[in-house]
């Protein structure tokens, strides 16, 4: 079996793992995900953000995170101020049910289901 760790605020894990960061995914998307990382054949690391505050944790995990994903229509208070900077990258994919061509321009990482994961999470390293 695999191994997938699950990590939030302040813990930090310094392995070989694939660290995937979440930031404010629903409670569907979160299950839609699990069945996706059940087909991991490497050790993940995902980091599980859901605070409305911005924290230094937030920055330092994004920065070691090879895929952030983040739920925009989730995300409210001072982490939504933030929002582009994330989407500035393009580590970062986002999901959200409106259409928001503001976003669309930043960032073309719009998904709508986890399916990009796949390949990167059966072992191409």
């Amino acid at each position: 079996m695999i191994d997938i760790k699950i990590i939030t605020e302040p813990d930090i894990v310094y392995d070989t793992g694939l660290d995937i960061l979440l930031i404010c995914p629903r409670d569907a998307h979160k299950k839609e995900l699990s069945k996706v990382l059940e087909t991991a054949k490497m050790p993940l690391n995902v980091y599980l953000y859901n605070n409305d505050d911005v924290s230094d944790w937030l920055f330092t995990i994004f920065r070691q995170s090879k895929f952030t994903i983040m739920d925009l229509d989730n995300i409210s208070g001072k982490l939504k101020d933030i929002v582009p900077y994330f989407l500035a990258f393009n580590k970062t994919h986002w999901l959200t049910n409106g259409s928001n061509q503001l976003y669309n321009k930043i960032n073309k990482n719009q998904i709508y289901n986890f399916d990009f994961l796949v390949s990167e999470i059966q072992g191409a390293e």
